[in-house]
């Protein structure tokens, strides 16, 4: 009877530690631990489902663990590109970084990484610019506020070539010239009424008087008011 009940126990232990095997081959490890927990208890201290149950609980440890790193690696991914997708490159580029240290083999993140720090260069280039471009068309409307309009032009030039076509300055550099043009134009007017008061005073030291009298004439012509 005991024979009999030894080889009873050896073929249930076998049947089962079959079912654990075939568990733990397709990846099943919590039936293939529970299994491997059955067959102890038909023969208790056996080496062969000690060592397998060892295995197969290291085993789903380790699936656990990468489970739960893929599922903090997406969730960072999904983070980082809803943050890409709002331009805020900034915190993209921390989540992008923070996904690449759970999985160091994979090659998205480090590309976004790249992409992201593209995009805030060329950002932190373009408020530069913007910078020096306000910075010269304040000088330009200052320029024009002392009538110096030979220098707001310079200035209002300086900034569209930071920035082509770029408002207020485009607008700005016309009303400048426009003024410039007006002030020479005044500037040469006031130079010919010199010239004319200059001429008709010496006609008259010379008694030239008819001479004299024509430079008057064309002087108040020219700027009536004096």
């Amino acid at each position: 009877e005991e024979i009999a009940a030894n080889k009873a126990k050896q073929e249930q232990f076998n049947e089962l530690m079959s079912e654990a095997d075939a568990f733990v081959g397709e990846e099943k490890y919590p039936e293939g631990i529970a299994t491997y927990e059955e067959a102890l208890t038909v023969i208790p201290g056996n080496s062969e489902a000690k060592s397998k149950l060892k295995k197969a609980q290291e085993a789903f440890a380790n699936l656990e663990e990468k489970a739960a790193k893929q599922a903090q690696y997406e969730e960072l991914i999904a983070s980082a590109d809803q943050a890409f997708s709002t331009e805020n490159f900034e915190g993209a580029k921390s989540l992008y970084e923070q996904a690449s240290d759970v999985f160091p083999d994979e090659t998205y993140p480090k590309d976004q990484i790249t992409v992201c720090e593209s995009r805030l260069n060329a950002l932190a280039d373009a408020a530069e610019k913007q910078a020096a471009f306000d910075d010269l068309v304040a000088q330009g409307n200052e320029a024009i506020s002392s009538t110096d309009y030979e220098e707001a032009v310079e200035k209002y030039t300086e900034a569209l070539n930071i920035i082509p076509n770029k408002e207020p300055a485009l607008s700005k550099l016309a009303e400048a010239k426009g003024l410039l043009d007006e002030q020479l134009a005044e500037q040469q007017k006031q130079d010919n009424y010199n010239t004319l008061i200059s001429d008709a005073d010496d006609a008259l030291d010379n008694e030239d008087y008819d001479l004299a009298k024509s430079k008057y004439q064309e002087a108040k012509q020219l700027i009536p008011e004096e």
